[in-house]
């Protein structure tokens, strides 16, 4: 073990005036920035029924749900959904919309249906969404709880 240390360490006269070698400052990495002109989230959470029962409903800054459950203890697993709202007053340009979801999912971009495939189930979407100068953009995206647990992150990115 001797040996081996001595390979380690010099005995050349001419380090003895080495110094050890400084720890590299640490560079923290950034979360992605939000995107300017992106808007607070209207969220409603609506227990299945016939009508439809709204059991709570809140503003958040972004979309990012994991329930193992139901979210509400007096709401059944399994019988309930929720519907996001916002609309994107951004800069004009080329953005890409990346959904995690687990359960049903719709979303609806500038008032047209976005086709999902598959719509039931869990999966990462990514779709391309183009904001035109001065016009805002409305989203509105639903997920429904389906068995299971229920996701839904959403991220906007600009390309």
């Amino acid at each position: 073990a001797l040996g081996m240390g001595a390979f380690f360490y010099s005995l050349n006269p001419g380090d003895s005036n080495a110094k050890p070698r400084e720890m590299p400052t640490p560079t923290p990495t950034q979360p992605p920035h939000p995107i300017e002109g992106e808007s607070e989230w209207a969220v409603t959470f609506l227990e299945n029924g016939d009508p439809e029962r709204v059991i709570g409903q809140g503003r958040l800054p972004k979309l990012d749900f994991d329930y193992p459950g139901a979210p509400f203890l007096d709401v059944p697993d399994d019988k309930w959904r929720l519907l996001a709202l916002t609309t994107f007053e951004g800069a004009s340009g080329e953005y890409l919309a990346q959904i995690i979801y687990e359960g049903e999912l719709g979303v609806v971009i500038n008032n047209e249906p976005v086709t999902i495939s598959p719509a039931k189930g869990k999966g990462t979407l990514q779709l391309g969404i183009t904001k035109e100068e001065g016009k805002p953009l409305p989203i509105r995206v639903s997920l429904a709880d389906t068995g299971g647990p229920a996701v839904l992150k959403w991220q906007l990115i600009k390309r």
